[in-house]
């Protein structure tokens, strides 16, 4: 749809068919350039519009790779610092709590000014909030010296949880930054693809058909947003068992599409591989990923062909584990057949 008074033939048809989508523009911009170089070698037009095209569809798609890739990264840091304040939680502020009564009994008035939210603003409360209670705490134990020693163990953690949480916000600014300058370059593309349509109508003024060569009409009808490009999952698989993980139709993979696995567990292997059905649950070619790492790989080499419409998570240790994946339609479509 146009803006309102414009004249519709001169809206961008490129810029309002992926406003919602920054990985359809890849397919499209893809999509063109490939048809381009097929049809360079004899005509110099086309080559010049091939060599303006081709370098910048090279680089939109190197930005959706870091801007996906700073993501993922974003999506670990963020595990990093709230693993680190549900330990203090599991194994730590049993011991905190027992230095501190051991000097100030529950419910006097000291262990009452050190825990003035209790052990719930610790334990219960959203992270962020946790994190300032632990802030508190820290403070509040300067005043007492037979709680040195404690402080000092307690400042070191929360001096380890802090630097977590300014990783993860840093890494979620250079995304925001990234997100930025793909939107950017998403509007030139848009603006790109137009020229060349204006190039392309005025060559073939004759017959206009042949315009319709270098775009691919259907991608430009299709109504889609970025969440039909990447698929992300994530559960618990029992002790050596597998997990079934059902992929979208509507989400079109192919062998150098990115797969990242993550293995949150810190006791267990995991294995990821694709299968064709539910009923034959192996695969020869198979991702390994080692307790607490992430691998980042593609569908190849995690055993992905045409008609595989599943992923297995395979625990191999004895206990349950946590897991979490996702997976990103390819960003070059070069050789693949579309």
């Amino acid at each position: 749809m146009s803006k309102k008074g414009e004249w519709a033939p001169l809206s961008n048809l490129f810029d309002n068919a992926t406003k919602k989508s920054k990985k359809k523009m890849r397919l499209i911009i893809n999509d063109h350039d490939r048809k381009l170089e097929i049809a360079k070698d004899d005509d110099p037009e086309i080559e010049a519009m091939y060599d303006i095209t081709h370098p910048k569809k090279l680089a939109y798609n190197l930005l959706i790779t870091q801007w996906e890739s700073g993501k993922g990264i974003g999506k670990g840091d963020t595990k990093e610092w709230t693993n680190l304040l549900d330990e203090i939680n599991d194994t730590v502020l049993d011991f905190w709590e027992g230095q501190v009564t051991y000097y100030f009994p529950v419910r006097t008035p000291t262990y009452i000014a050190i825990f003035p939210g209790g052990r719930m603003a610790i334990t219960s409360d959203p992270y962020e909030d946790r994190l300032a209670a632990l802030d508190a705490l820290s403070e509040t134990l300067s005043n007492y010296t037979q709680l040195a020693a404690l402080k000092t163990t307690v400042d070191a953690k929360v001096a380890e949880v802090h630097l977590a949480r300014k990783s993860q916000q840093s890494q979620y600014d250079k995304v925001d930054v990234k997100s930025t300058e793909l939107e950017e370059m998403r509007v030139e593309l848009a603006n790109l693809l137009d020229d060349n349509l204006c190039k392309l109508k005025v060559k073939y003024r004759q017959n206009l058909s042949m315009v319709e060569n270098f775009y691919d009409l259907s991608l430009l009808r299709k109504n889609v947003s970025d969440e039909d490009f990447m698929f992300q999952s994530e559960g618990t698989v029992e002790a050596g068992a597998s997990f079934l993980v059902t992929l979208p139709k509507k989400l079109v993979i192919s062998t150098n599409a990115t797969c990242n696995f993550m293995n949150q567990s810190g006791l267990v292997d995991l294995q990821f591989f694709f299968v064709a059905n539910g009923t034959n649950l192996d695969n020869p070619l198979k991702i390994t990923v080692q307790s607490n790492e992430t691998i980042e790989t593609t569908a190849a080499e995690a055993g992905w062909a045409p008609g595989m419409g599943f992923l297995v998570v395979k625990n191999m240790g004895t206990m349950s584990a946590e897991f979490d994946l996702s997976v990103m339609a390819a960003t070059e479509t070069e050789g693949e057949g579309g």
